[in-house]
């Protein structure tokens, strides 16, 4: 009985921590509809880059957890977001509302959250509207 008990309680972990490590943000916004942030080995940055992606070749050059929301691009405008390597996990993209449109920024682990110790590359797509407006502009949070 104890085995079992102790088996559900470990994978409730995992489940969380995998929830943690490739997170999906609803807003509260108009345009916004969700933010997925992941980390992808193969899509290294130098620098910060938004893209609008309009075809489905983009779409497969994307890690497979990120790219299944190509069936929402008729309905949405969909945006990949990177950033430059980061020293460790736990970077995410987070988005607000301003008179220019939406604004994309990365926003730093606090400094007491567990964090992967390796190098990252943070991604996401920005899933709005259709014809809703983006500042161009993507950086880290203040």
């Amino acid at each position: 009985m104890k085995i079992k008990f102790f088996f559900k309680i470990s994978t409730l972990f995992w489940i969380l921590l995998a929830s943690f490590s490739f997170g999906i943000s609803l807003a509260s916004s108009n345009q916004l509809v969700a933010v997925i942030n992941a980390n992808s080995p193969s899509n290294a940055a130098t620098g910060f880059s938004l893209l609008k992606l309009h075809t489905s070749e983009q779409f497969n050059l994307l890690p497979p957890a990120l790219a299944i929301y190509e069936s929402t691009l008729q309905d949405f405008d969909i945006y990949l977001v990177k950033a430059p390597t980061q020293k460790t996990g736990g970077y995410i993209f987070i988005s607000s509302e301003t008179s220019n449109g939406l604004r994309i920024c990365l926003q730093s682990p606090s400094p007491l959250t567990p964090v992967t110790m390796a190098l990252s590359n943070p991604i996401a797509l920005i899933k709005i509207t259709r014809g809703s407006k983006v500042a161009s502009e993507v950086r880290l949070c203040e």
